[in-house]
């Protein structure tokens, strides 16, 4: 009898026809503690308020970048835009949908599962794709520094853009797919096909970028030092055009590290939680993984505005769209 009463418990404590179970973070659990509830509010409220900005600041660069024929023929300029397109998206899903979430858990409202699976979909497709988009941005920029001839001869923003979207729909398809019949047979795993691909790219990111930002330092000084001797105008514009290649190198490299930094604490919590496994406080339990989605949901606030800082065609076009909307 007393089995029959927990199979009840279960099946109650897990509703039908949701993609993705709560495998480590249990909605129903009426024996959390209430002391976590000051955090999610506080996070429901952060998420909300970094939602408008988000949209707002990332619209501004598409726009900027899509409506400026010269910005939208450069490769390097249409990916900015494909990473502005994903931290959109995030301001306009992800953040709402995850303040749903938290408010549900708060107030006992609608499913909370299920928007929970609503949230990681939309969780899942944004990551993946602002992944693709450093990826590629990545790649883009070690080409154009380590290989410049085959860059100017194969690299176009229109053969960008359709790679870019290819890529992005069969990663995505592959991503989503592979978490679904996971989570089907292993619950608790849904997440390793999101941590292999996030590895698997994290690394092409990091080794494009250290290794063009090395060859853009050096010759950044060298192109200082020759800048001393009487020169040609020829060779003057071309320094002037790298030292542009350069400028756009050290941009990519800061938003890489603060990608880093964002996405440090998940890592650290999911190892830990890995490892611990049931060990973990209820309140680690509860309160560390929405603070670190949270850290990561600001950094599509984060990218618009070191782009803007970091280049002042960006800088400039922006403050041009907002003067003609005065």
């Amino acid at each position: 009898m007393a089995n029959n009463s927990s199979s009840v418990v279960v099946s109650q404590n897990k509703p039908d026809g949701c993609f993705l179970s709560v495998a480590d973070f249990n909605p129903y659990d009426m024996n959390r503690p209430d002391s976590v509830h000051p955090t999610w509010t506080f996070l429901a409220t952060i998420n909300g308020l970094a939602a408008p900005p988000t949209i707002v600041v990332n619209a501004l660069v598409i726009w900027t970048v899509i409506m400026d024929e010269n910005l939208r023929s450069s490769a390097f300029n249409i990916l900015l835009a494909s990473l502005a397109v994903t931290d959109f998206l995030v301001g306009l899903l992800v953040e709402p949908l995850y303040c749903l979430f938290l408010g549900c858990l708060l107030n006992k409202c609608l499913s909370p599962e299920c928007t929970f699976t609503v949230y990681i979909l939309s969780s899942l497709a944004c990551s993946g794709a602002t992944m693709v988009s450093f990826t590629l941005a990545s790649a883009e920029r070690y080409l154009a520094i380590e290989h410049p001839n085959f860059y100017r001869k194969n690299i176009t923003a229109k053969k960008v853009i359709s790679t870019t979207a290819i890529i992005w729909v069969i990663f995505l398809a592959c991503l989503i797919s592979a978490s679904a019949l996971l989570n089907r047979t292993y619950p608790h795993l849904y997440k390793v096909p999101s941590a292999v691909a996030g590895s698997i790219l994290g690394m092409i990111i990091l080794y494009c970028s250290l290794k063009v930002q090395i060859t853009a330092y050096r010759q950044s000084r060298t192109i200082a030092l020759q800048k001393a001797s009487v020169q040609q105008p020829n060779d003057e514009q071309e320094q002037e055009q790298r030292l542009k290649e350069y400028k756009r190198v050290f941009m990519m490299t800061i938003l890489v590290i603060a990608s880093v930094l964002f996405y440090t604490p998940y890592i650290i919590v999911s190892v830990i939680k890995a490892t611990r496994g049931t060990d973990v406080t209820s309140n680690f339990q509860y309160v560390a993984t929405p603070i670190c989605a949270t850290l990561i949901h600001l950094q599509s606030l984060i990218n618009p505005i070191i782009m803007s800082l970091r280049l002042s065609y960006i800088r400039q076009g922006i403050k041009n769209k907002l003067a003609s909307l005065v």
